[in-house]
């Protein structure tokens, strides 16, 4: 599966490509979030939206154009949250990319070895 979705909204086409970017990307907006609500985790919404912005940031690195805002991202995200089917497919391409699933076990490494720990 590829790293990458294309879609149109309101007669303007996206691309969200999802790669090494677009996990740090992530983490950072992550580490931000948790940083300024005092450890709360991010919701499913707003990780949604995280994900997205991830994705058009990537997508604007690889094809050399300026980065979106992430206003833009924010109201890009309103409309797909009204398209079921299409947040569903952003999922499958993010969840499959390869730089997330690394993401994605470092995480999970990472929750393991703290509840090791936590049993000590």
């Amino acid at each position: 599966m590829s790293n990458k979705i294309d879609f149109e909204l309101e007669g303007v086409k996206h691309s969200l490509r999802f790669g090494m970017t677009s996990v740090r990307i992530l983490e950072q907006k992550s580490i931000h979030h948790t940083n300024l609500h005092n450890g709360e985790e991010l919701n499913n919404i707003d990780m949604f939206i995280n994900v997205v912005y991830s994705g058009l940031c990537n997508h604007a690195d690889v094809v050399e154009e300026n980065r979106p805002s992430w206003a833009d991202a924010y109201d890009i995200s309103e409309q797909l949250l009204l398209d079921a089917d299409l947040q569903k497919k952003i999922f499958d391409v993010w969840e499959s990319s390869k730089p997330v699933k690394e993401m994605m076990d470092r995480l999970k490494t990472i929750g393991e070895t703290k509840k090791k720990s936590s049993k000590k």
